[in-house]
C-alpha cells in the first residue's frame, strides 16, 4: 500500500472513531445519552431517506472502523442528524482529507454530492464490502451464515421439541389436552425467540420462518383429540397412542420452517445485492417470498391430507403476497411516500375487516355446517389405509365429531396469528411509509426519533419495527394511550 493510501485509512479511522463519539455521546430531548447505530440512521434518514432503505447498522460499523471512505454527502447527512454546526462539520471533512484547508471545508459543509459510483470505483481495493444495498455474501460467507443460523435456530429448538415430548411422555398421553400442550408450548417457544430474540440484520427473515413453522404446527390441534398427526407419523411401526409422532411432526415443521428461512435468506441478498429498475420491483418481491412458500407447500402436498392442502394453499398463498408487500415497501427503487401511504392505508384497514369479517364467519360456517364432511388423516398423495376404529375404542363418526372440535382450535389459532399478528404488522408497515400522522414526536420504541432540528421537520421514513406488531398496531390506532 503506498503512503498516500495509508493516510488516507489513517484518517478514515480517525473520521469513524469522532463519529463514533459524536453518537455515543448525543443528548436525547428525554436526558438520555447515546444513539443506537440503528436510530442513527433513522434520523440520518430523516435528511435522506435513502439511509432509512438502503443501509443497516453493519454500514455504520463500517464508518465508524474506517473500513469505508467518508464523503462530503455522509458527513453533512451525519451531522445534521446529531445536530452538529457547521463548523464541526467542516472539521471532519477536513479531518477526512476531503478538502484542502478549512475555509474550502466550511464551504462544502452544507454540500450533498452523492456520488458513490466514483467514489467506490476509487477504493474498490479498500473496501471489503462497499455500501450497497444488501451485502453480498460469497460461497463462504453464506455457509457460514446458514451454519450459524442452524446453530442458533434449528439445534436449540430441536433439542427442545424432544426434550419437552421426553417430559410429557410420562404423563397420560390419552387424554387429548397432553398434545394441545405440546405443541402450544413448542410454538410459544419458536415464537418467543423470533420476536424477543430476533436476527439483528434480517428481522424479516425471522418473521417468515416462524410464520411458516406456526402454519405447519396448528393442523396437529386439529387432529390432537384422536391423538393423530397430519404427517400421519401415528401410522409407523408401534408409534400410536405415544408423543413420538408429535415430536417427529414437530422436528420436520422445524426442519421446512428453517429451510424455508435460509432460502428466503439467500434469494433476498441475490435479488436485492445490486438495485435493479423499478419495473423489475415485483419480480425481486415475488422471487424472495413466493419460492420458500412454494417449496414448503409441495412438500406438504406430498405427505399430508386434502383438508390439509387446500387450507395450506390459501394460507400458504396469503403469507407470501404479505411478505411480498413488506419487501415492496423497503424496495429502493419504488420509495413509496407519503401519497402511497394515504391510498394503501385505509384500502388495507377496509381489507382487513372484510377479511376478518369473512374469515371468522367461514370458520364458525365449517364447524356448524353437517353437510361439510371432515376429513381423517387416513391418506397422503402416496398412499391411503385404514383406521382400525376398534383398536381406538370409538365409532368413525365420534372421530369425526372430534376432528371437527379440533378444526375450531386449529382455525382460530391460525384466524389470531394471520389478521392480528402478520396483518396488523404489514398494516403498521404500511402506516409508516409516510411517517405515521399522530404518532407522538417522542416514540423511540417504534423506531422514530426527533430530529432535534430547528425549522421545518422533515416527513418522517419508515423504520425497522422493533417491538411487537400488536403492540405497535395499538399505537398507531390509539396514539394518546399509553
Amino acid at each position: 500500500m503506498t503512503p498516500e493510501r495509508e493516510m488516507q485509512r489513517i484518517r478514515a479511522g480517525q473520521v469513524g472513531f469522532v463519529m463514533r463519539s459524536y453518537r455515543e455521546s448525543f443528548i436525547r430531548e428525554d436526558g438520555r445519552r447515546g444513539l443506537t447505530q440503528e436510530e442513527l440512521l433513522t434520523r440520518m434518514s430523516e435528511s435522506d431517506d435513502i439511509y432509512a432503505q438502503r443501509y443497516s447498522h453493519a454500514t455504520v460499523s463500517r464508518w465508524e472502523s474506517g473500513r469505508t471512505r467518508p464523503t462530503i454527502e455522509r458527513l453533512t447527512v451525519f451531522g445534521r442528524a446529531v445536530n452538529l454546526s457547521e463548523t464541526e462539520v467542516a472539521g471532519l471533512i477536513l479531518l477526512a482529507g476531503l478538502a484542502p484547508d478549512f475555509a474550502a471545508s466550511s464551504s462544502q459543509a452544507g454540500v450533498a454530492d452523492r456520488d458513490l459510483a466514483e467514489d467506490q470505483a476509487e477504493w474498490s481495493d479498500w473496501e471489503s464490502s462497499p455500501d450497497d444495498p444488501v451485502e453480498e455474501w460469497t460461497g463462504p460467507m453464506l455457509l457460514r451464515g446458514m451454519g450459524l443460523f442452524l446453530l442458533k435456530r434449528f439445534l436449540p429448538l430441536s433439542v427442545l421439541i424432544v426434550a419437552l415430548g421426553s417430559a410429557l411422555s410420562f404423563g397420560n398421553w390419552g387424554d387429548a389436552h397432553m398434545p394441545v400442550v405440546y405443541v402450544g408450548l413448542t410454538v410459544g417457544a419458536v415464537l418467543a425467540q423470533g420476536f424477543i430474540f430476533p436476527g439483528k440484520d434480517v428481522p424479516l427473515r425471522e418473521f417468515f420462518w416462524i410464520s411458516i413453522f406456526f402454519l405447519l404446527s396448528t393442523p396437529l390441534l386439529q387432529f390432537a383429540p384422536i391423538l393423530m398427526d397430519h404427517y400421519n407419523f401415528y401410522n409407523v411401526a408401534n408409534f400410536a397412542g405415544t408423543p413420538i409422532p408429535y415430536v417427529l411432526a414437530l422436528l420436520v415443521n422445524l426442519a421446512l420452517a428453517c429451510t424455508a428461512g435460509m432460502l428466503f435468506d439467500c434469494l433476498w441478498r441475490w435479488r436485492y445485492s445490486r438495485v435493479g429498475p423499478r419495473r423489475e420491483a415485483f419480480q425481486r418481491a415475488a422471487w424472495v417470498a413466493l419460492l420458500p412458500a412454494v417449496l414448503v407447500f409441495g412438500v406438504a402436498v406430498v405427505f399430508t391430507n386434502l383438508a390439509v392442502t387446500i387450507q395450506f394453499a390459501v394460507l400458504f398463498a396469503a403469507l407470501a403476497a404479505v411478505f411480498a408487500s413488506f419487501l415492496l415497501i423497503r424496495d429502493p427503487a419504488l420509495k413509496p411516500g407519503e401519497r402511497d401511504q394515504r391510498v394503501l392505508f385505509p384500502t388495507l384497514v377496509a381489507a382487513a375487516l372484510v377479511t376478518g369479517a369473512a374469515g371468522l364467519f367461514t370458520i364458525l360456517f365449517v364447524y356448524a355446517s353437517p353437510d361439510i364432511p371432515s376429513i381423517l388423516p387416513d391418506h397422503n398423495l402416496l398412499a391411503s389405509w385404514e383406521i382400525n376404529f376398534d383398536e381406538l375404542g370409538y365409532s368413525r363418526d365420534a372421530a369425526l365429531r372430534l376432528v371437527n372440535m379440533g378444526y375450531l382450535w386449529h382455525a382460530m389459532c391460525l384466524f389470531v396469528y394471520m389478521l392480528f399478528v402478520v396483518g396488523g404488522r404489514l398494516l403498521v408497515d404500511v402506516y409508516r411509509i409516510g411517517g405515521g400522522e399522530g404518532v407522538p414526536q417522542a416514540a423511540p420504541s417504534l423506531g422514530l426519533a426527533d430530529t432535534g432540528q430547528e425549522g421545518p421537520v422533515r416527513p418522517r421514513r419508515r423504520a425497522p419495527l422493533s417491538l411487537s406488531p400488536l403492540w405497535a398496531f395499538s399505537k398507531t390506532l390509539f396514539p394518546g394511550k399509553s
